[in-house]
């Protein structure tokens, strides 16, 4: 396995890891922050992540380097949207992208280290 920004490795659990696709949105090592979820795919992302404990990568559609999160809290509205917290531990490089017309075009990706 291959060594992170925060001396963690690469594991199995880190492959095939969902994408939170906003172009712009940057979260630095340690940073929380609260994000409102109403797409189908991201819906999905979102329980997958919180059932099975797995971390999911914050990245812009043409960027390779993104921001590997956790879902702290997550509630739901009225509307059928849910308000999450992403909890960001260390910045990984996405390799290998591709998408699921079974889970509503959710993106998936392997990660690597990153390195400046």
């Amino acid at each position: 396995s291959a060594p992170c920004l925060d001396g963690g490795d690469i594991t199995p659990a880190d492959q095939a890891v969902p994408l939170f696709v906003l172009d712009g949105v940057k979260l630095k090592e340690g940073e929380a922050r609260v994000f409102k979820i109403f797409e189908p795919r991201y819906k999905l992302m979102i329980k997958e992540c919180l059932d099975k404990g797995r971390p999911l990568l914050v990245v812009g559609a043409t960027d390779d380097v993104g921001s590997l999160c956790r879902v702290g809290d997550a509630t739901h509205d009225v509307d059928g949207g849910s308000v999450v917290v992403l909890h960001c531990e260390r910045t990984v490089k996405a390799v290998e992208r591709r998408a699921s017309r079974a889970e509503f075009g959710l993106a998936r990706a392997d990660l690597v280290a990153f390195t400046n």
